[in-house]
């Protein structure tokens, strides 16, 4: 008994300290706890999904006909709710356009239909948007019903061999986070993806039907502006993210192994030891946030300066489009004789009237390129005066096949673009990309459902 005494008394503090740790550590297995030092599953107690995942169709193996006619009537309304942003763009370069060429007197008689017509597209939105969430989650949660049901009942048919190759709390966790998983998959999530594709692809047909060159001006940038979103998901997710939370749970689980054997530390002089670990880990984890932080903010600035480089470029082109065809409009319809005399030089001619208006109307214009562009575009047949209904009509430039039967500056192949065409172009493609990165966590969702119901099955089955 002395010469043990006397082998304590000689032990270093350094070796208190060691035996500090090893008794913490040791305590803290054997308590089961986490980092919040609170009791929980260990990952044993986790449903593992060892079967491979099963078509996405299986995921209604327990719709019926009502059901079926939900989720019909639900991801229908998707698509109506997915088409009307675009169709918004429409009418939204419609007014932009209408504002930009009518006269102040008409401000009220041109935008008036034109902000009913917006008005019914948020009524329709609504009604869409509401009716789609509402309907397939209900046809979900109505499956997911019976899908539990049955679930209960297979497992309570079960022989002992059955529980005997499962985990603790196997079943429990299936009953319930497996059964969400397939419902997740089965509720919005699969209603956001009808959505996202109805609106890419509608804002990818108005924006060719509007303007052809610019969408694939556009559509040719769309790879750096995906890179630029790469780099930014990556610096907030991977890499030193996920460093720093692993040291950040290091840290935890010492703290968690000195509170829960504090007495024993504390008898042993173990604290220095501890805080030594504790505060290495912490040393580690901020390491990683600062080199986090670096990423992030180079990545999202890179982000920034792409999606600006695109809405400049968009824009660019889309001015020179519309010069251009302006231009090859004139040259192949030019101005008839005597339409931009507004100094009133030659009157004898038939379109002293017009040259009148032209005078009141593009007295901002220096050139004379610029008078008969300005000239041609003008609405004769909406100013509301008489003296301008005189024949024959101008029909020139950007306005020629304006006033014929048919109507439209399309009838007749001019292909003239203006600030409407291009504003609804670039942005019904813009809304059809953006719906493109909205399905990214709908189809993890799927993959996730799909392996859950692989191991529900498999039980339903048995």
């Amino acid at each position: 008994r002395g010469a043990l005494a006397g082998a304590a008394m000689a032990a270093s503090p350094k070796d208190d300290e060691e035996r500090a740790e090893n008794i913490a550590s040791d305590a803290s297995a054997d308590d089961g706890s986490d980092e919040n030092g609170s009791s929980s599953p260990s990952d044993d107690d986790k449903v593992k999904h060892t079967e491979p995942a099963v078509p996405f169709s299986a995921l209604f193996r327990f719709m019926d006909g009502l059901d079926a006619a939900m989720i019909s009537l639900g991801l229908l309304m998707a698509c109506v709710a997915g088409a009307s942003q675009p169709l918004l763009i429409v009418v939204f370069g419609d007014l932009t356009g209408a504002a930009a060429n009518i006269a102040t007197s008409q401000v009220q008689e041109i935008m008036r239909p034109l902000v009913l017509r917006m008005v019914w597209l948020s009524v329709g939105a609504l009604a869409s948007w509401g009716l789609a969430f509402w309907l397939v989650p209900l046809s979900a949660d109505r499956q997911l019903h019976k899908m539990r049901k049955a679930f209960h009942s297979a497992v309570l048919r079960q022989d002992l061999a059955f529980f005997d190759s499962r985990r603790p709390g196997e079943m429990t966790v299936l009953l319930t986070e497996g059964c969400n998983d397939v419902r997740n998959a089965l509720a919005n999530k699969l209603v956001e993806v009808v959505q996202a594709v109805a609106q890419l692809a509608l804002g990818i047909v108005i924006a060719f039907v509007y303007s052809w060159e610019l969408s694939l001006v556009m559509i040719a940038l769309m790879p750096l502006m995906g890179l630029a979103m790469k780099f930014a998901i990556e610096a907030g997710t991977v890499g030193d993210a996920a460093l720093g939370k692993e040291e950040y749970k290091e840290a935890g689980s010492v703290a968690t192994e000195a509170v829960a054997s504090v007495r024993t530390v504390a008898s042993l002089g173990g604290e220095p030891s501890i805080v030594e670990r504790f505060s290495a880990r912490l040393a580690n984890a901020q390491r990683a946030a600062i080199r986090q932080g670096t990423k992030l903010a180079l990545s999202t600035s890179l982000l920034f300066a792409v999606m600006f480089f695109q809405y400049g470029a968009g824009f660019w082109y889309g001015g020179f489009l519309i010069a251009d065809s302006r231009e090859r409009a004139l040259r192949a319809h030019p101005a008839p004789f005597g339409l931009t005399d507004v100094r009133g030089d030659h009157l004898n001619h038939s379109f002293a009237p017009h040259a009148a208006v032209v005078g009141a109307l593009c007295n901002d214009t220096e050139t004379a390129y610029g008078m008969e562009s300005c000239a041609c575009d003008i609405p004769w047949g909406s100013l509301g005066d008489d003296a301008v209904y005189l024949d024959p009509a101008p029909d020139c430039g950007c306005g020629h096949g304006k006033h014929s039967a048919l109507g439209g500056v399309f009838s007749d192949g001019t292909g003239c673009k203006d600030v409407a065409t291009i504003i609804t172009a670039f942005f019904a493609l813009l809304i059809g990309g953006f719906a493109l990165g909205q399905v990214g966590p709908s189809f993890a969702a799927f993959s996730k459902g799909r392996l859950s119901a692989a191991v529900i099955f498999k039980v339903l089955d048995r």
